[in-house]
């Protein structure tokens, strides 16, 4: 259960539990002990609520984006920096998964493509939620704000245990899914072996279906989009022309933007986790690292 986790995350993985919650209040600063032990580095012992603060407020006022990524930042200073009010997390089958659950009404998921994440559907979600849908989105493991797979197991098959789990935990059975991309394979997936469960089913350039052909790089062969994905590096020009070149409307590629893909891309692990959710959207389940 999400309440054994012993790690600074614990509390943030406990189902329903959101950031913004400020209970234990620590007398010296009067922020949340709960969310100061949430940015403190994990392993660091901190004798009061005053040094794990300082701890914390280091760690967010540290440079995010760097010049050329090297795939060195640490995921807790990105939830740090990127969770919000609305962010939950909640461990199943051992990944950490970051996720929202905005609204009342019939239930949709969202589900972001590659190098996505949960904010690519800031833009829908207000309009959804004002339409009477309950938008639930996550971000999916290895992507924005969720951990790896500890075992590396990201099959499509796996994927769709962590979205039963998921739904299963915050009292949802029937939903509709609406995947893009990458997500696009893992709604249809879903659609055609939980058919009982799934209201309506929308794909956007869906991965896993034949209609078209990815940019190459003539000097190596390899797809642009995926190979800038599994690099050493991620930098901010390559990152910002990628998505403008994939975009119908760039002038939406912002720079705070640009600056969250980067930032993402550059979490310690990322290039691995990159190359397992690649080999399963092309290889199909059972891919594994």
């Amino acid at each position: 259960p999400p309440s054994r986790i012993p790690d600074p995350l614990a509390v943030a993985r406990r189902p329903g539990h959101r950031l913004g919650d400020t209970r234990r209040i620590c007398p010296e600063t009067g922020v949340s002990r709960e969310i100061v032990n949430m940015l403190t580095i994990p392993g660091r012992s901190l004798a009061s609520c005053a040094a794990a603060l300082a701890a914390a407020l280091l760690l967010l006022a540290a440079p995010a984006t760097p010049a050329a990524g090297t795939r060195v930042l640490p995921l807790q200073q990105m939830i740090a920096r990127y969770a919000d009010a609305d962010s939950r997390f909640i461990e199943i089958d051992d990944v950490t998964l970051h996720y929202k659950d905005q609204g009342a009404g019939p239930a949709v998921l969202l589900i972001h493509g590659s190098a996505g994440d949960i904010g690519d559907f800031d833009g829908w979600t207000p309009t959804l939620v004002q339409k009477g849908w309950r938008v639930v989105r996550l971000d999916l493991p290895g992507f924005g704000l969720s951990g790896p797979v500890v075992n590396g197991n990201y099959s499509i098959d796996h994927v769709q245990s962590l979205i039963d789990g998921l739904m299963d935990e915050i009292g949802i059975e029937r939903f509709a899914v609406v995947g893009t991309s990458y997500g696009g394979l893992a709604a249809f997936r879903y659609a055609a072996t939980r058919n009982d469960r799934i209201t309506g089913l929308v794909i956007m350039n869906s991965a896993g279906v034949e209609y078209g052909k990815q940019e190459v790089d003539p000097t190596t062969g390899e797809k642009k989009f995926y190979a800038a994905s599994v690099s050493d590096t991620v930098s901010r020009e390559a990152t910002a022309a990628n998505f403008r070149k994939a975009f119908g409307d760039p002038s939406k590629i912002t720079d705070k933007w640009v600056d969250r893909k980067v930032d993402f891309s550059n979490i310690v692990g990322r290039d691995k986790e990159a190359v397992g959710a690649w080999c399963s959207a092309t290889a199909g389940a059972g891919c594994s690292l």
